[in-house]
């Protein structure tokens, strides 16, 4: 197994899906890139969707529910959500999902001043 840390620097990215898919069986990316057009083995990408390239997607609406519920019913009903930087690509779909699940659920307050990225 061999694993890159480009710093979220995106033609760092490129260069080391180029590089690495020629020294590898399979990538699993899990970067911000969906051009993946230099690399020469199977792919699959987490948490992004690209033609023609197999994806696992997180269910952030599922997630969100979950755990609500979960909180919700050991007695808490004051929530805040701590999520990390925009650039992460499942950072707006999740932040919608928090904001979405916390009116449905009616039982909860999430805190939306903690919806901010960090």
């Amino acid at each position: 197994m061999l694993i890159a840390d480009t710093g979220a620097d995106a033609d760092e990215e490129r260069r080391a899906l180029a590089t690495l898919s020629r020294q590898v069986d399979g990538l699993v990316s899990i970067t911000p890139i969906t051009d993946l057009s230099t690399v020469t083995c199977p792919v699959v990408q987490v948490n992004r969707q690209s033609a023609k390239v197999v994806s696992v997607v997180v269910d952030q609406r599922s997630i969100a529910v979950t755990a609500i519920d979960h909180l919700t019913t050991l007695g808490h009903t004051s929530i805040a959500v701590v999520r990390g930087p925009a650039a992460v690509s499942a950072s707006v779909p999740a932040k919608e999902a928090w904001r979405t699940c916390s009116g449905p659920v009616n039982r909860v307050g999430i805190h939306s001043n903690v919806l901010t990225n960090t």
